[in-house]
C-alpha cells in the first residue's frame, strides 16, 4: 500500500473517530482502553463509521450484482430421467424380462 493511502486511511479514519466521539453518548463508552493508543482508535473508527458501513454494504450489493449479471455466461447442467418397471415373468421361467402382465404366485 502506498504512504498517500496509508495517509488517507489515516486521516479518514481520525477524522471518523472524533466525529463519533463528539457525537457518543458518554456513558455509552465504557468499551474504550484508557489511555486510547492510536491502533486503538483506528479500530474503534473503522468499527463505528457509520459512512464505511454503508460503504461496505453497498460494495456487498454490487458483487451480488456482479454475481447475477455474469451467471448468464456459466455453464448450466439440465438432467432429467425417465423409468419403465420390467418384471420378469417367473410362470414361463424363461429367465426374459416380460413388460406388463400381473405379479402373483401360480395357483
Amino acid at each position: 500500500m502506498s504512504l498517500r493511502k496509508k495517509i488517507l486511511i489515516i486521516n479518514l479514519s481520525l477524522f471518523a473517530f472524533a466525529g463519533a466521539l463528539m457525537s457518543a453518548d458518554t456513558t455509552n463508552m465504557g468499551s474504550l482502553p484508557e489511555p486510547l493508543t492510536l491502533d486503538d482508535a483506528l479500530s474503534y473508527a473503522l468499527k463505528h463509521n457509520p459512512q464505511l458501513r454503508i460503504v461496505k454494504e453497498e460494495l456487498k450489493e454490487k458483487k451480488g450484482l456482479l454475481v447475477q449479471s455474469t451467471s448468464g455466461f456459466l455453464p448450466s447442467i439440465v438432467a432429467s430421467g425417465k423409468g419403465n418397471e420390467v418384471q420378469r415373468d417367473t410362470q414361463a421361467n424363461s429367465g426374459f424380462p416380460s413388460q406388463g402382465g400381473s405379479i402373483g404366485a401360480p395357483i
